[in-house]
């Protein structure tokens, strides 16, 4: 896919975005709103979601620093639904880098960027881990036997996920909205 092809596709979802943002601003002009993207995926797993990994042999198997890059650069562009009123956008490239590491690449725990450091209200576009590693398939979502997901975090995943979304933004609009 060429960077055109991928720059249409960038713009096609924030559009998609935004339709979806203006509903919920005629639903409810009061409410506030956070966009949580991910964090890298892991396509050295092989017994992931059959859709996804035939997605990936489609998108030509890229390496995990054009896969990674690219998510960056989507989240970059997405970030733009920031410049909506009480519309915040949050990535947590690098999460699962920082809590998990990755062994088979070498890459122990806290050894990258710390959450605090990723994807900032002063820096949004900020982030952690390597480009050239994948999540640790120990941050992936699992069933036992039978199947390990490619994209999909783990529950202790979903839980650092939550907790950097709820350090960045969230600990301040509960206290906003417990004051009023």
């Amino acid at each position: 896919m060429s960077v055109a092809q991928e720059d249409q596709i960038f713009q096609d979802t924030l559009e998609r975005l935004e339709k979806i943002i203006e509903y919920i601003r005629e639903v409810n002009t009061e409410a506030k709103i956070i966009v949580s993207n991910y964090d890298y995926p892991n396509f050295e797993i092989k017994t992931g979601a059959f859709n996804l990994l035939k997605l990936f042999r489609k998108m030509g198997s890229p390496e995990p620093y054009r896969m990674n890059s690219t998510l960056v650069r989507f989240a970059s562009h997405l970030g733009q639904i920031r410049e909506y009123d009480k519309v915040e956008f949050i990535h947590h490239f690098g999460l699962m880098h920082y809590h998990f590491g990755n062994r088979s690449a070498g890459l122990g725990k806290k050894e990258t960027a710390e959450p605090i450091d990723i994807s900032p209200p002063h820096d949004p576009d900020a982030y952690g881990g390597e480009l050239e590693i994948e999540s640790a398939s120990r941050s992936m979502s699992r069933v036992p036997l039978l199947y390990q997901d490619n994209y999909h975090l783990s529950a202790t995943g979903y839980f650092h996920l939550v907790k950097h979304t709820f350090q960045h933004y969230l600990k301040d609009w509960v206290a906003e909205a417990i004051a009023q």
